[in-house]
């Protein structure tokens, strides 16, 4: 896939800024530090909104992102032969200008979401059996099941609350479905973040990356039901997309 581009680049320009902290004097590195710190974060996110475009097939996004590589790298570069006053003006310019370009990213990224993922409207419960694949399930029209990728070991283990019955407390893994659906939403994002608090030594490393991969769908199509609040569900999106990305490149994991 392309990100590989998108993550030789990350390592690329951090190791640049990274040369640029270590190497100038001591009484720099504090200032600096901070300054090569807040770089590296404005390029990662600036990244990763230009990888989902070009997920998207976005051919220009490349070549953008191409274009902030050049722009940066040689900011680094020059800042590495200026005093500490200046080589915080060259920083701070490069973080700007990264910052703009993630804006825009963004931007495009919205646009796309509504003309393309979001033009053709299917149906809420008739989307979800898809969309869940195999970490849930839809048992009725207004309820979901969830069998997280990290599973809850004193749930797992346990099948006394299995179907909902009297007496019984209730599966914490079924979900009702309600509108407006970022209730939903937000309860099966709550119960994956918990079930990611669960992780230790013996934890599948494959359910990590996909318990970040399904967030980032389920946030998208969650943008596709709530348009008033399109925007913060996009933002979503990138963030998991991003976490499932570096879960991949932490653990060499290919997910199709």
């Amino acid at each position: 896939m392309k990100s590989g581009f998108a993550s030789s680049f990350v390592y690329g320009l951090a190791a640049i800024v990274l040369a640029c902290s270590i190497t100038l004097s001591h009484a720099q590195l504090d200032p600096i530090g901070r300054a090569g710190d807040e770089l590296r974060d404005s390029i990662d996110h600036a990244t990763q909104a230009l990888s989902a475009l070009i997920d998207k097939g976005d051919k220009a996004a490349k070549e953008r992102l191409e274009q902030l590589q050049t722009i940066v790298a040689e900011a680094t570069n020059r800042a590495l032969t200026e005093g500490e006053a200046a080589a915080l003006r060259t920083l701070g310019k490069a973080k700007e200008y990264t910052d703009t370009v993630r804006a825009q990213a963004v931007e495009d990224l919205k646009q796309i979401v509504r003309d393309v993922d979001c033009k053709v409207q299917v149906s809420l419960l008739d989307s979800l059996p898809a969309l869940l694949g195999s970490v849930g399930e839809v048992l009725n029209t207004n309820q979901i099941r969830l069998k997280t990728p990290v599973p809850f070991p004193e749930v797992e283990t346990k099948r006394s609350c299995r179907y909902l019955s009297i007496g019984c407390p209730g599966d914490p893994n079924v979900i009702p479905i309600e509108r407006p659906f970022d209730r939903t939403y937000l309860a099966v994002r709550k119960r994956f973040l918990d079930s990611l608090e669960e992780v230790n030594d013996s934890t599948p490393a494959h359910g990590i990356v996909t318990s970040y991969a399904f967030l980032s769908d389920f946030a998208l199509k969650t943008a596709c039901f709530l348009e008033p609040d399109r925007d913060r569900w996009v933002e979503e999106h990138l963030e998991f997309k991003e976490k499932a990305k570096r879960w991949r490149r932490v653990l060499n994991i290919s997910i199709e």
